[in-house]
């Protein structure tokens, strides 16, 4: 059975691709999604917001590892995958700001 040329892995995309995803989604991402989550009304329990936003960079993270396995690197899936990992860190970075003013007196 002949199988098909497949391409080179573009390893320097790859990388360069994680690392926008990961300034674009440990910041703008982050504070977009969390804005929009109060703006719906889960502000009224503090901890809703924080709760939805792992949960859907957890999932995104695990679709991007997943489809990682499966194709070949390049800049997008790095872009996915720097996205998720920027969104888990910049709600946890925020989680931690926000339990922190919140002890504050």
């Amino acid at each position: 059975m002949i199988e098909p040329e497949r391409e080179a892995p573009a390893i320097g995309a790859f990388i360069v691709g994680i690392l926008v995803g990961l300034l674009f989604g440990g910041t703008a991402m982050t504070l977009i999604l969390f804005l929009a989550m109060v703006a719906a009304g889960g502000g009224n329990v503090p901890a809703l917001p924080f709760i939805i936003e792992y949960a859907i960079a957890t999932v995104a993270l695990v679709g991007a590892i997943v489809a990682c396995v499966r194709m070949r690197l390049n800049f997008w899936l790095g872009l996915w995958i720097g996205l998720a990992a920027g969104m888990l860190g910049g709600t946890a970075l925020c989680n931690l700001m926000t339990g922190g003013l919140g002890n504050m007196h």
